[in-house]
């Protein structure tokens, strides 16, 4: 048990060091290359645009979470716990986002088994729609018989997953309303966000896109690495690879953390410009529920 725990806790920054040291390496030896691949304004500017368009669609789920959760939160405090807790995504660790959104989840005096149960369906949510977004979106840009087989598994995957979420909540079934709102969340989110990467690329635009949604998945479940880094760009590479020149990719995959970097920023600044108010309103009307 020792060695495990003694593992772990070097497992991150170990993971991260590696990860950087390959990144840099790959751009050591590509730099000329990357520099001299043109860079469009506009593409930068639409792909900050459709993340931020992501990113709200992530806030919404949160809610929606709760709510399956039977936890009654209005839509300030929810974007305000999950832009707040999600900057703390880039420490490492790879866990502080979760462990932020459970703060900010006791501070509204939410039960921990509502807390966990919010938790875990959002983080099912969030990689079962991934997947089944990137995979559909993959099959049609890359078509053939073994892709659109993936896709198939990914719609039928997410599926199960949202039949199954009233199991994790303790209920029997999901209803109608929340199934269609969480399926309609999932694809704003991951067309949103994959099309915020495929803009960066020069052609491709629908394999870029669910390239980008199943890298992102594939971060999620790898607690280890802080905001995927390391997972993200290998599955990236492994995919996009084979057809798109290595400069091309690796450009794409630096410009599109520096967006995400800044639509977190961006987003972050919006949500406590607009939503702190209704924050300290709902943790003020839960410290009265509570006394």
């Amino acid at each position: 048990m020792t060695t495990a725990k003694s593992l772990l806790k070097w497992l991150t920054p170990v993971w991260v060091a590696a990860s950087l040291a390959i990144i840099c390496w790959q751009l050591f030896l590509h730099w000329d290359a990357v520099v001299a691949t043109p860079v469009s304004w506009w593409a930068l500017l639409l792909s900050l645009v459709l993340t931020l368009g992501g990113k709200l669609f992530a806030a919404l789920q949160v809610r929606r979470s709760l709510s399956q959760a039977h936890a009654d939160v209005a839509y300030a405090a929810c974007f305000y716990c999950y832009s707040m807790a999600d900057l703390a995504k880039y420490l490492p660790g790879g866990i502080w986002g979760f462990v932020g959104r459970i703060g900010f989840y006791r501070t509204l005096r939410l039960p921990a088994g509502t807390i966990g149960r919010a938790l875990v369906l959002e983080q099912v949510w969030l990689v079962g729609g991934a997947l089944a977004v990137g995979l559909t979106l993959f099959a049609f840009g890359r078509p053939g018989f073994g892709t659109y087989a993936l896709a198939v598994c990914g719609a039928t995957v997410w599926l199960a997953i949202v039949i199954l979420s009233g199991k994790v909540t303790g209920g029997r079934h999901v209803d109608a309303s929340t199934a269609i709102q969480v399926t309609l969340c999932q694809l704003g989110l991951w067309l949103a966000a994959g099309a915020g990467f495929a803009v960066l690329l020069p052609s491709e635009y629908l394999a870029g896109a669910g390239i980008f949604a199943i890298a992102f998945a594939a971060g999620l479940m790898v607690p280890f690495a802080p905001s995927g880094i390391g997972v993200r760009e290998a599955v990236v590479a492994a995919l996009a690879l084979p057809s798109l020149p290595v400069e091309v990719v690796l450009q794409a995959m630096l410009l599109s953390r520096a967006v995400w970097i800044i639509a977190d920023l961006a987003f972050a600044g919006v949500v406590v410009w607009s939503c702190r108010a209704g924050w300290k309103s709902a943790v003020a009307r839960a410290a009265e529920a509570a006394s």
